[in-house]
């Protein structure tokens, strides 16, 4: 007898992909700039941080992007061990903000690094310069089945909450100090990914 596995969804950039470090390594050096992610007291608003338009920092990220820094950004300490172990119990999924044109990139990556373990990505297409239709993880949740979710960014977290999703909030710095709604099946922010993994395994 063939048994369903619940799906999980995972979020890739800060979650699985140490992104923004890696990106900070190739802007920082080209805008003679000193900026490091902790400073980043708001995720999707990067623009503000740096003191340039939004448009100059996306401009800058898909320049990143389709340098041979794109597929090889390093992956989040115990990410690899805990995709190990999830897949054992979850169908694993990827629901990314990251922009549709990145889609070659990002399916490479995540194949050479997590084993072919994640058996779908879908893209909310934000962070893009070429416009296009925008998702919300709400949507993404409604779209790919997913029931639970690792995430990193609260608005995100909340959304997918709102419409039942189990959110399992990863530690960062524009989450660490904002306070999360108590009527809403948000847990976290955890710590690490071993933490997440042992909640994941035991629910």
């Amino acid at each position: 007898m063939v048994v369903e596995l619940e799906t999980l969804g995972i979020d890739i950039d800060e979650v699985l992909a140490d992104t923004l470090n890696s990106f900070l390594g190739f802007y920082n050096p080209r805008n003679e700039t000193d900026f490091k992610r902790q400073e980043f007291y708001v995720y999707n608003d990067w623009g503000k941080i740096m003191g340039v338009s939004e448009q100059h920092a996306m401009s800058e990220f898909h320049e990143f992007m389709f340098s041979p820094g794109g597929l090889t950004i390093p992956i989040i300490s115990g990410s690899q061990q805990a995709i190990a172990s999830l897949r054992t119990r979850y169908q694993l999924v990827s629901p990314t903000y990251r922009s549709t044109c990145f889609e070659d990139i990002t399916k490479k990556y995540l194949d050479s690094n997590f084993q072919r373990a994640i058996s779908s990505v879908e893209f909310a297409n934000h962070y893009s310069t070429n416009g296009g239709q925008k998702l919300s993880k709400a949507d993404l949740a409604r779209k790919m089945g997913f029931t639970r979710l690792v995430e990193d960014q609260i608005h995100a977290a909340i959304e997918c909450a709102e419409v039942g999703v189990k959110v399992y909030l990863l530690k960062s710095p524009w989450n660490e100090n904002v306070p999360l709604p108590t009527d809403l099946p948000i847990f976290g922010p955890f710590n690490n990914w071993p933490e997440i993994t042992t909640e994941l395994m035991r629910n």
